[in-house]
C-alpha cells in the first residue's frame, strides 16, 4: 500500500503521443520538467529493446539526466501473434571472430535504409530475401 502511494505520487502519464519515438521525447520532456533522474521503461518484450534503444538515443541527444539511470523491464504482453522469441536485435559489429570481410555490408546500417524504403520497395527486398533465405517458410 505505502509503495502504491509512492509509485502514484511520482509517477506521470504521457497520452498525446503517436508512436514511441514522440512518446520518448515527451516524457524525457515531463522528467526534465519534474526533475526527475532515474526512469524505469515497462513495454512488451517484443518492444522493449527498440524502446531502450530510441530512449539512450533521445535522451543522450538532448542531455537530460535521465540517460545516467535507465533502466527497462519487459511486460508480461507481447504483441498480437508474437513472442519475445521473434525479436531480433541486430549490432554493428564488435567481435573479434567476426569475418571482417563482411564489414563492408553492415547488416544493421542496410536494415536501417530499409525502413526508410517505400513499402512497395520494402515488399520487393523481402520478397527477394525470402527467396534467397527462406522459401521453405510461408509468406502469410
Amino acid at each position: 500500500e505505502r509503495a502504491e502511494r509512492r509509485m502514484r505520487a511520482c509517477s506521470l502519464a504521457e497520452i498525446k503521443s503517436l508512436n514511441t519515438k514522440q512518446e520518448l521525447e515527451h516524457c524525457g520532456d515531463l522528467f526534465n520538467r519534474a526533475r526527475m533522474d532515474k526512469v524505469i521503461l515497462v513495454s512488451s518484450p517484443t518492444h522493449t529493446p527498440r524502446c531502450l534503444r530510441d530512449a539512450c538515443d533521445i535522451w543522450t541527444a538532448k542531455q537530460y539526466k535521465i540517460r545516467r539511470f535507465l533502466m527497462a523491464s519487459a511486460s508480461d504482453t507481447c504483441y498480437s501473434n508474437s513472442t519475445v522469441a521473434d525479436v531480433q536485435i541486430v549490432e554493428p559489429p564488435h567481435r573479434g571472430d567476426r569475418d571482417k570481410s563482411l564489414d563492408e555490408h553492415p547488416l544493421h546500417k542496410l536494415l536501417g535504409l530499409f525502413w526508410k524504403e517505400n513499402r512497395w520497395r520494402q515488399r520487393i527486398i523481402l520478397e527477394g530475401l525470402h527467396d534467397l533465405l527462406g522459401p521453405e517458410i510461408p509468406l502469410h
